[in-house]
């Protein structure tokens, strides 16, 4: 038997990552010898690390497996995202991206006054929605390039969205201005240091659950805004898995529509906290009581946006047709990301975990379908998130992802055991559904 190492290797504050590798590793490949720090005398088969603890000098021998690929802007940031998806649409009009990928555009910006030039330009559509006096239709402004809620606005007119701009545009601005808005005060950016922007149509009608509900208590609460936090496996040069314990993260109060929290003065969204997903702008007590499992919505009604009544039971039929959804719109994601390949490259001895973003919006009156659609992907996704009560979900992950990813590229090819039969796309096996097949990538 060839003797086999691998490198975890996270910071110091990711041991919950840590300490969940080390325990994959002993239930599925129990014979390799696992480092958590880096001994420069031992050439790894597996470096399975923070992205900027990666070897990549040695990550060039096929024979070392590494846990990401060098380049993945493409999906990563949301305007080349946005940008791949446009060019995927363009060549295949039908795709489910558009239905699957709200209405997002890109754009480059270093100061406020520049905006009115952009509404001629790259956010023509744009301008042309705030003008119509008959949309109800609301924005999102998000950094390209940043995470954790950070600059993420509200707007429905050029005149909120100018005055927002202005405000990131104002180095000199007080603080503690900001404190006063509730939900903006952790959130605001430089608009100069950032640059790269996207503007994203608002999803306007959520799937909405009462956490109080989904915690057992019989005191009634009203419904909440969430997202599903997805982790998806890529392999070599390119096989997609989803894994289908998908959290589900709560926003950290009721929802009611964007207009119901207007500012006269700026017309801009006060209280974000309906609205924002994000658990990690939420206290550690408040993130731990939004997270649940998707699994665990299955058969609570799901709520009104306006009298937050309920408008229906969440079925293991739907539940099951979301999942293979999210499996379709993800595949179709990546194929856009391969469609710039200078963005966006796969490698044989290359894997990695995205931490997919999907929000689901309440079905027609006329059918039971959930729409699903895509916000954003995320490299090195905050696993902590899940929390010490779900950690077996993480733990489970990992287990996954070395015996789909590690162990078929290190098999003996001499090996007289049994082949397995092939893995199709849209096949669901244990906890994992196979969302794209290297032949149709």
């Amino acid at each position: 038997m060839v003797e086999r190492h691998a490198l975890v290797l996270y910071p110091e504050t990711e041991t919950y990552t840590t300490q969940a590798l080390v325990k994959a590793f002993k239930k599925i490949l129990p014979d390799w010898h696992v480092d958590t720090s880096r001994h420069s005398e031992i050439l790894y088969d597996l470096q399975y690390a923070d992205y900027d603890a990666i070897d990549w000098d040695a990550a060039e021998n096929a024979k070392t497996l590494v846990n990401s690929y060098m380049l993945r802007k493409a999906l990563i940031r949301k305007n080349y995202l946005a940008t791949a998806v446009a060019h995927r649409l363009a060549k295949h009009p039908d795709s489910i991206l558009k239905q699957g990928i709200p209405k997002t555009y890109a754009f480059e910006i270093a100061h406020a006054d520049e905006l009115d030039e952009l509404f001629y330009d790259e956010l023509y559509d744009v301008a042309q929605s705030l003008e119509d006096e008959g949309s109800d239709r609301w924005w999102i402004l998000k950094p390209a390039m940043a995470d954790r809620g950070q600059g993420i606005r509200l707007f429905n007119s050029k005149e909120a969205l100018q005055a927002i701009l202005d405000s990131f545009d104002d180095e000199d601005s007080d603080d503690e201005d900001e404190e006063d808005k509730e939900g903006q005060s952790s959130t605001k950016v430089s608009l100069n240091s950032m640059r790269d922007w996207v503007i994203q149509e608002y999803v306007s009608k959520p799937l909405l659950f009462d956490t109080k509900q989904l915690q057992g208590r019989e005191s009634r609460d009203k419904g909440r805004k969430f997202h599903l936090r997805v982790y998806v496996l890529a392999v070599g040069s390119l096989e997609v898995y989803i894994y289908t314990d998908m959290l589900a993260l709560f926003a950290a109060s009721v929802f009611e529509p964007p207009a119901a929290n207007l500012d006269d003065d700026d017309e801009a969204v006060q209280d974000l906290t309906a609205h924002l997903t994000n658990t990690c702008l939420q206290d550690a007590t408040t993130a731990q009581n939004n997270v649940f499992l998707f699994s665990e919505l299955t058969g609570r009604s799901y709520l009104s946006h306006d009298t937050h009544e309920s408008l229906g039971v969440l079925s293991q039929e739907q539940s099951d047709s979301v999942i293979l959804r999210i499996g379709e719109v993800v595949a179709e994601t990546f194929r856009a990301g391969l469609g710039m390949s200078n963005h966006f490259s796969t490698a044989p001895n290359a894997f990695e975990v995205f931490g997919i973003d999907i929000l689901l919006s309440t079905p027609e009156e006329s059918s039971s379908d959930i729409p699903v659609q895509l916000l954003e992907v995320n490299a090195c996704p905050d696993f902590r998130q899940t929390g010490d009560d779900r950690h077996h979900v993480i733990e489970e992950l990992f287990e996954g992802v070395l015996d789909i990813a590690v162990k078929p590229y290190f098999d003996d090819p001499s090996s007289t055991a049994p082949e397995e039969t092939p893995w199709k796309a849209g096949e669901r096996r244990g906890k994992w559904l196979k969302s794209l097949d290297a032949n149709d990538a």
